[in-house]
């Protein structure tokens, strides 16, 4: 975030949008959630119940603490797109695939499939997804990484605006240690 709120100001860009997946709640550390200023209510296992709070507002607030470390002077709001943006009036395709997911769930059944979940393959076959292939020994659904490799994610980084080599310079007006926020060092996409 840090990275493309300086790429743009280089650029005499002084606004932005930043979009971030709930996935990325994977990779925030229990201290970070700790000492983020929101108060957490915690499920019977002692994790943070981050599905009772504002995801947007956690990281707003993660951001404007380290803008603030940083000396940066940025303004942000946060706002949650979450369920309503998907809620749309489903379409012939998925009123068909839903029939497909239906119709498996009893095929699996019949079959005596058990622990899993029903999958479409692209040439519309129906297969069991087994909860075993899929969780970690915690008993929890692994988290799915992107494929660094794919086409979609080289495509989706040429589009993102982020502190490159060629920015180290300039930024150091902002920054100390502007490698530090060039994205692919982050990924670790060297």
């Amino acid at each position: 975030m840090i990275s493309s709120i300086i790429k743009r100001k280089l650029a005499g860009i002084h606004y932005g949008a930043i979009i971030i997946s709930e996935g990325v709640f994977h990779f925030i550390s229990d201290d970070e959630i700790a000492n983020s200023g929101i108060v957490f209510s915690y499920d019977e296992h002692g994790h943070p119940e981050l599905g009772k709070i504002s995801k947007s507002h956690l990281f707003n607030e993660m951001l404007g603490k380290e803008l603030f470390r940083l000396g940066l002077n940025v303004k942000t709001r946060p706002e949650e797109l979450g369920y309503t943006l998907r809620c749309v009036d489903p379409i012939a395709y998925d009123l068909r695939y839903c029939t497909k997911l239906g119709y498996g769930v009893r095929e699996l059944f019949e079959r005596s499939e058990t622990q899993c979940i029903v999958v479409v393959t692209k040439d519309e076959k129906v297969v069991p997804l087994y909860m075993k292939d899929i969780t970690g020994p915690d008993g929890k659904v692994k988290p799915r990484l992107v494929d660094a490799d794919s086409e979609l994610f080289r495509s989706t980084m040429r589009a993102m605006d982020f502190i490159t080599p060629h920015d180290y310079k300039k930024a150091e007006k902002y920054l100390p240690n502007p490698e530090a926020y060039d994205l692919k060092n982050v990924l670790g996409l060297l």
